[in-house]
């Protein structure tokens, strides 16, 4: 049976658990904090990359094929290119990293992926964290 939620509806409530943890967890409270040391930010944004290079390639490869995401998602929106440079200007070896339990799992479920909406709710979230880090970067320069 189809959803008969608007897509809109869908992605808030289909994706809150994957928002609860973007805003929530320990790690976004150390770096809203500014307590956050760079050796450990490197860390998670190196997680971060494989996660993003992984679901970046899967939204490419459908980008070309009528549907949401061809519609809903632009290439500069991909994230791969500004995390490795993140990773570059830190210094670390993007091609050396391994995922963690934590990112493996998330990679899992990319990879498992069967529908464009899987992956716009994936793209929906980390939008909505990266609007959310205008804030962030804002307050950790203070006023």
């Amino acid at each position: 049976m189809a959803d008969s939620r608007p897509l809109s509806q869908r992605l808030k409530e289909d994706n809150a658990d994957l928002h609860g943890l973007a805003e929530h967890d320990a790690v976004p409270q150390h770096m809203v904090r500014g307590t956050m040391p760079r050796e450990v930010y490197a860390d998670y944004l190196g997680q971060m990359y494989l996660i993003n290079r992984v679901l970046d390639g899967a939204i490419s490869a459908r980008l070309g094929s009528p549907g949401l995401l061809r519609t809903m998602v632009e290439p500069r929106q991909l994230q791969t290119p500004y995390l490795e440079a993140d990773l570059a200007f830190l210094g670390v070896d993007a091609g050396g990293l391994e995922p963690l339990a934590g990112a493996a799992r998330v990679i899992e479920r990319i990879e498992a992926a069967d529908r464009d909406t899987v992956l716009l709710g994936l793209h929906y979230v980390r939008e909505g964290a990266n609007n959310g880090n205008r804030f962030l970067a804002a307050r950790l320069k203070g006023p």
